[in-house]
């Protein structure tokens, strides 16, 4: 028995695509989805598209993320500023963008669910599960962090996975993994299938995605590029911009970031070619 666990797609259907061939190369029971699908890169609808298609041929486990909240969130009249003038920008394009279809079944997608086949350890899925956190099953899988990370104690083992779309962690790439039964246990091997990213940027290059102020689409293309953290040193940076000059704290809304902070950042993660998460 293997199941195949896919978290942070982020837009990006050619990672989905190239690990999904992977997939079809062995006997794969299900897939379970971690989270995360749309916003960023400009594919939410073919992502999307393809997760039902999967749907029908495979056994799935589908968990919403905190992107998914967003643009439900947003749907429900929750967020009052997004604009294509700030970084909401790539959210605001996959709100207006997204298939009425499509709304509905990230609306109906539940937060955490519980793998339990007859004959093996139950684990159990979620988007974001920190590492203090330790959920009362045998195995956790979880995502969101975009980076590696396993541990254990006494009646669990934890597995954090890196991102599908869009890894931190130095090694660029599709990244997955595959929980394989051994007796009513589960041995989770992390896989990572590379795929023509040169070709993928010079596509969003040329999308409007691409030319909004906040640039946010030209930091997602450097982490694609490289496998570093340039997109997460990006915001937290501006972050910590603006409580060193005391026009806002840590936990301020992104939008409310100035471009003109945005642009100073840009200018420096780029010039300086060791940025990592």
């Amino acid at each position: 028995m293997k199941i195949a666990f896919i978290s942070d797609i982020h837009g990006n259907i050619d990672a989905l695509n190239a690990i999904v061939e992977e997939l079809e190369k062995t006997e794969i029971y299900g897939i379970a989805f971690l989270g995360d699908y749309i916003t960023d890169f400009p594919y939410h609808n073919e992502v999307l598209t393809k997760m039902q298609e999967l749907s029908r041929k495979y056994r799935t486990w589908i968990v919403k993320g905190n992107r998914e909240d967003y643009i439900i969130d947003h749907y429900n009249g929750k967020y009052r500023n997004w604009t294509f003038s700030n970084t909401s920008a790539t959210l605001l394009y996959t709100f207006e963008s997204l298939l009425i279809q499509h709304l509905g079944y990230i609306s109906n997608m539940p937060n955490e669910l519980v793998i339990n086949l007859r004959g093996y350890k139950p684990i159990y899925i979620r988007h974001r599960v920190k590492r203090e956190e330790w959920p009362k099953h045998p195995y956790v899988v979880s995502g969101h962090f975009h980076y590696d990370f396993e541990a254990e104690k006494p009646g669990t083992k934890k597995y954090i996975l890196n991102s599908a779309g869009l890894a931190y962690n130095g090694t660029p790439g599709a990244h997955y993994a595959i929980a394989t039964s051994i007796g009513e246990e589960w041995i989770i091997t992390r896989h990572v299938v590379d795929y023509d990213r040169k070709a993928l940027i010079r596509k969003v290059r040329k999308h409007k995605v691409y030319r909004y102020p906040s640039k946010w689409m030209m930091m997602v293309c450097k982490t694609l590029e490289t496998g570093n953290g340039y997109l997460s040193a990006y915001w937290t940076t501006a972050l910590q911009r603006c409580v060193e000059r005391g026009i806002g704290s840590m936990d301020m809304q992104l939008e409310d970031i100035p471009n003109s902070i945005w642009r100073e950042v840009r200018t420096e993660l780029l010039e300086n070619k060791d940025t990592k998460k």
